[in-house]
Parts: C-alpha cells; structure tokens; sequence
C-alpha cells in the first residue's frame, strides 16, 4: 500500500490524489472489519437476537427466586404550581436497589412516571453504585407534574396530587417490583401491619418483598405554593405500578389578597358612587366606568389562570360581578332619566344590591357543599343575608313610599282625572287637595 502511495503521488494531481487516498482508506477499514465479529444487541443489556426479551435475558434471578426491583421514592420539594395549566413543578427522586442484572442494566434507566411533562432534560440519572451482588442508582426527574385539578371549590378546595410510577414493557417481564425507605418514613405490608427498616440491601431481606405502601411524612404539614401539605403516600397497584399521592389544602386567604381583593375594592367604588349628588353627572359615570372597566381587565387575568374544570367561587365572583356593575351602570341611567325619584333608585342600586351581591356568593358556596367550609356556619350565613335582603327592599321602599306615590301620579297626570289623583293621595295619608293638584299640574319649566 505506501508503494502504490509513493507511485501515486508522483504522477497524479493533488485534488485526484485525495479523493483516491481516501477511497483506498475505505477500502482498507472494510476489509479489517471483516476478520471479527461485532455483536448485535436487542434493548438494554446486550442481549443477542433470538434469546427472548430484554427483561427476560436482563434478569439473572438467584435459585428460588424472581428478578426484584426495590425503589425509594420521595419528593424533594416545591417549585411552582399552576392551576391554569393543571401542573405541579418539582423533584421526584426515585432511588433503586435491584439484583443482579445482565449487561449491568440500570432499572432507573427506563422507569417511567406517567404524567412527567417536562422534556427527557428533566431526567436527571446519577451513577451506578455495586455493593457485592447488589446495584443500586438514583434518577431525579425535575420538571412540571400534570394533574386533574377539579376548580369547583376554588379558593375552598383540596387537591390530590398524584405519581404514577412503572417500568414499562417489555422491560417489566420478569421483573417485579417492591419498596423500600428509612428515617421518619414508614412501610406497611397488604394488611396494615408495620414493617420494621432493615439495614442490610432489600434484596437480601426476605420481608422486603411484602411491603406494599410507604408513608413519608417530610411535608405534613408544611406550607408550600398557597398549600399546606399531607404526607406523601405510595402503594403497589396492579400491572407492576407504584402509585404516590398527597393532599394539597388551599389558603383561601392569600388567593383572597392576590386574585379577590382588587376586584371586592372595584365592587365597593362601584357602590360608592352612588353617594354622589345626582347632578354630578359626570363624575358619577366616570367612577362607574373606570370601575367597570378595572374590573373586566383583572377578571379576564385571573379566569385565565383557573381550571376549566367547573365552576369556582373565584370565577362565579367575577361573573357576577360583572352584572352588578353592570347593574350600577343602569342604576345611575335611570337616576338621571328620572330625578324625581333618584333617591330610591340609589338606595336600591346602593344597599339593596350590595346586601343581594353578598346573598348570592354565600348560596353560592353553600350549594357547593366544599369539605373546608363549614356547612352550618355557613347555613347561618346564608339564611342572615337572605333576612337583610329582604329588609333592605321593605326599608328602602317604605322611606319613599311617599315619593314612589307621586312619582306614579306624575306618570299618570295626563290619564287619570283629577279626582281620582286626589283620592291617591288621600290613601297614602296626603289628604290636602292642593297637593294632588301640585304634582298634577304640568310643571312649565320642565321638558316633556
């Protein structure tokens, strides 16, 4: 080959030269190739073609025994949590003591956690550690979780949060799965009874193989990311999955200052404008609208962050919400339009309809029957709002009962006769004729 290199280079061009190099390189690799033979594998574990599956070649079962896999599982911790989205943000560690495996397949190298929804960078493995026949490795998975959040009872609500964790097929054939931790976290076989920690590997304790659920209790208790956390609990289900749970009770009180407040202090200016004198026109629709419009804005970021999934306080709040202001827009209309009784409008838009607003978010909560909320606290509640409703309507109506009485033989001047007004004001106790005869008689200055 370096005779024909040495011929070659004296009587060919360089470009020829390199493109005839590199075709005598090529040629030379194949031929070498040929004198060994390179395996071919199936999967993990270097299995040869027509020798079974990749489990089944994987596990190399002692005598008497079946090829094990024991995982501690735990949650690291909080990183955010979406109610929009249906996700929780964290780390879930899963750690795992198995017997002896062919090819030194790693365990965590293909578990699996159904609802991960972040990318494989979230798989974070970390190195294989060999303590005489027995392997043991760590995988951290780091990322967003997907949950079914149910927004029903938003901001008085618990949410399950859930890991379902497997190796899938055909990894799993032959391959059974168990549990195991230490510390403050407890293990329980099929019928309840506590299994002690052992401090030699799980594969070589026979009364490993019978635990069946595992109760960490590192966040009991804890507040994070507006909850205060349950234990976390994992139990062997069917199919060779491992499925992990914790409670989630929600802090109504700082879902109140985030995402209500503002829109309790739009309601309330709302409210407030009726006290301003009815010839300050302006300025009363200007307080309405700037409210109304504040309002829409704030409500449209927040529906957007709640769950699609029912109908929560939160979001029947603002729904609502919108048709009181709504509702107050009217209420100064229809002062304007009629001055003569703008005190009872303002009353019924101001009291009434605050006293109705409060009434129908506390049936509200009451129908929903939430688990946080007391029902007979809040029973009380909802009977004492629906009693102020109702004596707000008689107390607003019997203080203009006068003015609503002249006010409707204002509308009525040009179709009643003049003895029939007088005996209207004589049944509400205004028998002087000269007052009929005032409100009847049209008033010159005034623009029909």
């Amino acid at each position: 080959m370096m005779f024909l290199h040495v011929i070659m280079s004296c009587c060919l061009p360089r470009k020829a030269l390199l493109r005839t190099s590199l075709f005598f390189w090529l040629l030379t690799e194949s031929v070498q190739g040929q004198g060994s033979e390179i395996p071919r594998t199936t999967g993990l574990g270097g299995a040869q073609p027509g020798q079974g599956t990749p489990a089944q070649q994987a596990c190399e079962p002692r005598p008497g025994n079946s090829c094990w896999a024991f995982m501690k599982i735990a949650w690291k911790g909080f990183s955010s949590w979406s109610d929009g989205r249906g996700t929780i943000s964290g780390t879930l560690a899963i750690q795992t003591e198995f017997e002896p495996l062919a090819g030194d397949l790693d365990v965590n190298s293909v578990v699996d956690v159904s609802n991960f929804a972040s990318s494989a960078s979230g798989r974070l493995m970390f190195g294989k550690l060999r303590a005489g026949p027995e392997m043991s490795s760590t995988i951290n998975f780091v990322g967003d979780f997907r949950q079914s959040l149910s927004g029903y009872c938003i901001p008085f609500d618990r949410q399950m949060v859930y890991f379902n964790i497997s190796i899938p097929p055909p990894f799993a054939n032959g391959v059974s799965l168990g549990m195991f931790c230490n510390g403050a976290c407890q293990m329980f076989d099929a019928d309840g009874v506590h299994v002690p920690w052992w401090h030699s590997p799980p594969t070589t304790y026979p009364r490993a193989k019978n635990v069946t659920r595992l109760v960490d209790p590192t966040f009991e208790g804890q507040y994070a990311k507006g909850f205060i956390w349950s234990d976390l609990t994992c139990e062997l289900v069917g199919n060779g999955t491992i499925s992990c749970k914790m409670t989630g009770t929600r802090d109504p009180g700082r879902m109140f200052q985030e995402q209500m407040l503002p829109g309790v202090i739009m309601s309330l200016v709302g409210f407030s404008s009726f006290w301003l004198p009815v010839n300050m026109l302006m300025p009363r629709i200007a307080t309405t609208m700037l409210a109304l419009l504040t309002f829409v804005g704030k409500s449209s970021s927040i529906l957007a962050e709640l769950p699609s999934d029912g109908t929560s306080f939160v979001r029947y709040f603002y729904m609502l919400g919108l048709l009181v202001m709504f509702m107050n827009l009217m209420g100064h209309i229809l002062s304007f339009r009629y001055q003569e009784i703008h005190s009872f409008i303002d009353d019924m838009s101001s009291y009434v309809a605050i006293i109705g607003f409060a009434f129908f978010l506390l049936l509200d909560l009451y129908t929903k029957n939430c688990e946080t909320l007391p029902q007979d606290i809040l029973t009380g509640a909802v009977v004492l709002s629906a009693l102020m409703s109702l004596a707000s309507v008689l107390l607003v109506v019997g203080r203009h009962r006068r003015q609503l009485l002249r006010w409707r033989l204002h509308l009525q001047r040009k179709m009643l006769p003049f003895s029939t007004a007088e005996e209207i004001f004589a049944d509400a106790g205004m028998a002087d004729a000269s007052a009929a005869r005032t409100y009847t008689e049209p008033d010159p200055h005034r623009r029909s």
